[in-house]
């Protein structure tokens, strides 16, 4: 049984198909990770949100987008933040056009509700766009434990879905080192010894890594027509990628 990981879909339905097919995925014997943002800007939400929910072994984290989705199947709330800025009324006409039911949402709603905002082992760290600086293992570990609901309602919430400081540090990081740069004055994130952190929201042209921050950015813009999707063997960090042939590794020091 392999362990996977995909990152931001979209609403992005071909190229998830195509990718899957290229890192010829088992449904039956391959956990599927998700680095989350399932719906929006693709024309195929649904049909994203149909597949991935029906396989037996789909393991998501929630992302922002996928917040704004649940709080319009639950509440019919529509920002506008989400439908005229984020791709919203793609998903919401994608849900119209294909006719959803009523208990269809329902289903897609609980579903979502339950999925967790933070996945944490003994080698990964999964969240959707970054982890608190100043907080332990021992902290995510037991925010991980924490019921869906609770992780929601905690004051930590934007730290995992929204907030791109790690991220941006570990860019900054890179590219201070790869010119030349000081890179004195940058704080290293804790040890998260040995655990590699998967993330997406933050879009890359190609994939980055950083072993200075442990971090693995899989959001290579699926849904844009420059971009690609990317999908990703947790344990032996080959990869694969829409629109690209063969298999890749990615060199990375744990």
């Amino acid at each position: 049984m392999r362990n996977l990981i995909i990152g931001d879909t979209h609403g992005s339905y071909e190229r998830l198909m195509e990718v899957l097919s290229k890192a010829s995925f088992d449904p039956e014997s391959d956990n599927l990770y998700s680095t989350g943002d399932l719906a929006d800007r693709g024309e195929g939400c649904v049909n994203v949100i149909r597949y991935l929910f029906s396989l037996p072994n789909f393991f998501p984290v929630l992302g922002n987008h996928d917040l704004w989705l649940l709080d319009y199947l639950v509440y019919g709330d529509i920002e506008d933040i989400w439908y005229d800025y984020n791709g919203g009324h793609v998903t919401v006409r994608d849900f119209d056009m294909k006719n959803v039911s009523k208990s269809e949402r329902e289903k897609i709603a609980e579903r979502i509700s339950s999925t967790p905002l933070l996945r944490f082992s003994s080698k990964w760290i999964i969240a959707h766009a970054g982890i608190p600086f100043s907080e332990s293992m021992d902290f995510l570990e037991d925010f991980s434990n924490k019921t869906p609901e609770k992780q929601r309602d905690s004051f930590h919430r934007d730290y995992f879905v929204w907030d791109r400081e790690y991220v941006d540090q570990a860019s900054e990081y890179e590219r201070a080192k790869e010119e030349g740069l000081d890179d004195d004055y940058f704080a290293l994130p804790p040890d998260t010894e040995g655990r590699i952190l998967f993330v997406g929201h933050t879009p890359f042209i190609k994939l980055f890594s950083s072993e200075a921050y442990h971090v693995i950015d899989l959001d290579t813009g699926g849904f844009h027509p420059t971009g690609c999707m990317t999908v990703m063997d947790m344990d032996t960090l080959e990869y694969w990628q829409s629109g690209k042939d063969g298999k890749m590794t990615l060199s990375f020091e744990r």
